[in-house]
């Protein structure tokens, strides 16, 4: 957590870029990068190592609760052929 105001607002700035990606349907989830995340934030890539050593580590501050938003995981689905 930012001690100083300064890095608060960098930290903000962080999570609003991660946000942006996240609901942009060209990137996403999983296509986030922490490369384009330091673009839209107007940050170098190190800042964004200062603060978050990978991408999960961002995913997990910005959408904390998001493993519990996947599909569970099951065997495979019968399909049915519609007769014509």
């Amino acid at each position: 957590m930012p001690r100083q105001k300064r890095a608060g607002r960098t930290l903000a700035k962080i999570e609003s870029a991660t946000r942006q990606v996240l609901a942009d349907p060209n990137w996403g989830r999983d296509l986030l990068n922490t490369n384009e995340v330091a673009r839209l934030a107007g940050v170098s890539i190190g800042t964004i190592y200062r603060y978050f050593p990978d991408r999960l580590a961002l995913l997990d501050y910005v959408w904390p609760d998001r493993g519990c938003t996947y599909l569970p995981i099951e065997g495979p689905q019968e399909t049915t052929v519609p007769a014509l």
